[in-house]
């Protein structure tokens, strides 16, 4: 009697697909992502540009998706590496926050010194991405700042870093425009300022802080880059700092100089108007100014580069 012989069971193959990607790739693709260079991405990893490139390169085949667009100047997210991005930054965060658990750690206090308009405008905006991205970071901020290096860890002003210890990154750079409330400038009877205005007319509102530092934007320096004579009477109020001075012509006491990136919101809302429509002459820098030492503290040196990373450069 003949047997028929039976074909060998075949088991179904396991899909490699829903295995997770190489905890390394992932990692080199989250630090490039935001850094947009791999030689920025190798350091904070302690590799290669080489290795990192490498990493990314292996992430994309192993997802069958490009993730970066290779240019002259630097990298770009393709639109599926902006989607799969947050998800794998929030993946990290949350091992973090699952391994410092455990490891019962404790908050580290980080001092942070900053200039008032900057921390209003900028810096508060970005703490809540900042507490759950850094959870065990205590921030002690401030905002009367004698750029004294060894009273802050950080340091947020618009002057760069003086000595051989004193390290400097630029955090963004803007364009200083005049602004003023609606109101101020209907009371004048004018929709808007140039050459042709009488400006003598004006109550110019002066950040005191900037006055007498002659790289830095004031009201002399920006009329005569302006090409505009200055008023006999070159101003009607200073203030200690700058947020004092732009509320001031918030609230329609006069026209004050202001960093276009930090008033664009009341632009914006027509809370504030810049009657001036000619480019502006003059940008003001901000700078995030260091100790070398501080970087030996890890949180300082992770915090350091997450401002830099939501700079609007």
């Amino acid at each position: 009697m003949s047997t028929t012989a039976r074909a060998p069971l075949e088991l179904p193959r396991p899909v490699l697909k829903e295995r997770l990607p190489p905890l390394n790739a992932l990692r080199a693709f989250e630090v490039a992502a935001r850094k947009l260079n791999f030689t920025a991405a190798a350091k904070e990893l302690f590799v290669t540009p080489g290795a990192v490139s490498l990493h990314v390169k292996q992430l994309e085949e192993y997802l069958d998706v490009q993730l970066f667009v290779r240019e002259a100047k630097g990298l770009r997210l393709t639109a599926e590496g902006e989607r799969y991005l947050p998800q794998v930054s929030e993946a990290f965060s949350r091992l973090r926050q699952a391994t410092q658990g455990l490891r019962g750690r404790q908050l580290e206090s980080v001092r942070l010194a900053v200039r008032p308009l900057l921390c209003h405008r900028w810096l508060l905006e970005r703490l809540p991405a900042l507490m759950v991205d850094l959870p065990y970071c205590h921030l002690e901020i401030e905002t009367e700042l004698d750029r004294d290096p060894e009273r802050q860890d950080l340091l947020l002003d618009y002057r760069p870093g003086v000595g051989a210890e004193v390290c400097s990154q630029e955090l963004f750079s803007c364009e200083v425009v005049p602004v003023c409330s609606p109101a101020y400038l209907q009371g004048l009877g004018l929709t808007q300022l140039d050459a042709g205005s009488d400006w003598q007319r004006l109550r110019l509102l002066h950040d005191r802080p900037l006055q007498g530092m002659t790289e830095y934007p004031s009201w002399p320096r920006w009329l005569q880059a302006s090409g505009l004579t200055e008023p006999d009477q070159l101003g009607s109020a200073s203030f200690a700092n700058g947020m004092m001075c732009v509320e001031a012509a918030r609230l329609g006491t006069g026209l004050a100089l202001a960093p276009r990136l930090l008033v664009q919101s009341e632009l914006d809302a027509g809370l504030l108007v810049a009657p001036v429509s000619s480019p502006s002459p003059l940008r003001q820098s901000y700078f995030l100014v260091y100790r070398r030492a501080a970087l030996d503290r890890p949180m300082v040196r992770a915090l350091l580069d997450r401002l830099l990373a939501g700079s609007p450069r």
